[in-house]
C-alpha cells in the first residue's frame, strides 16, 4: 500500500519562466544527442553495406608510402597509395582505394605494415560495389561506429527524462 504526500498548500508553485530552462535544456541535449545517433547510425549503416560487397581477386600495380603535411607546422603525416586492377562481370576496371574513407597515420611504421599487406605485384581480395563497380576497396571498415552509438544515445534519453521531469514539477 502505498501513500501519497497531500500537496502542501504553502509550498511555492514554480512559474512556467522557471520551467522554461531545464525543459529548453534537456530539449536542446535530447536534439544533439539524437544528431550523433543519426549520423552514426546513418556511418554505420554504410559501412555494413560495403562488408556485403562481392569479393573479386585484384592485382596491385601500385603501392607507395605518401608523406604530405596537411597543415604547416605539424607531423607529418603518411598514407598509402595504392593503385589494383580486377574484373567484375566481365569488365576490368582499377581502383585507388585502400578503404572508403582515406586512411592516414603520424606513425611512418604504420604505413610501412600497411605497405607490407599490399605490396606492388602481389595478388589480394578486394570488395567491389555492385551498384558503382569502378568503386572497390582492398579494407573493409571496422563496425565499432555501430557499438557506440549508445553513448549519444545516452543524451537523448537523458535529455528527454531532463524535459519530462521539469514539466512534471508542481
Amino acid at each position: 500500500m502505498t501513500t501519497e504526500t497531500p500537496p502542501n498548500p504553502t509550498a511555492p508553485k514554480p512559474s512556467p519562466r522557471s520551467r522554461a530552462f531545464p525543459v529548453v535544456l534537456g530539449l536542446v541535449t535530447a536534439a544533439i544527442g539524437g544528431f550523433f545517433c543519426f549520423h552514426m547510425a546513418s556511418a554505420y549503416l554504410r559501412i555494413k553495406a560495403t562488408h556485403e560487397w562481392p569479393e573479386v581477386p585484384c592485382l596491385i600495380t601500385r603501392s607507395h608510402i605518401v608523406e604530405f603535411q596537411p597543415v604547416p607546422n605539424v607531423s607529418p603525416r603518411y598514407r598509402l597509395d595504392v593503385e589494383f586492377f580486377y574484373e567484375f562481370e566481365g569488365q576490368s576496371l582499377q581502383s585507388n582505394l585502400l578503404r572508403s574513407r582515406e586512411r592516414t597515420t603520424t606513425k611512418r611504421d604504420q604505413a610501412e605494415q600497411w605497405q607490407a599487406r599490399f605490396p606492388a605485384g602481389s595478388e589480394a581480395i578486394c570488395h567491389v560495389n555492385p551498384d558503382d563497380p569502378s568503386h572497390a576497396v582492398l579494407e573493409l571498415e571496422s563496425l565499432a561506429v555501430g557499438y557506440t552509438i549508445w553513448f549519444p544515445g545516452l543524451f537523448v534519453v537523458g535529455g528527454l527524462g531532463m524535459a519530462w521531469r521539469a514539466l512534471r514539477r508542481q
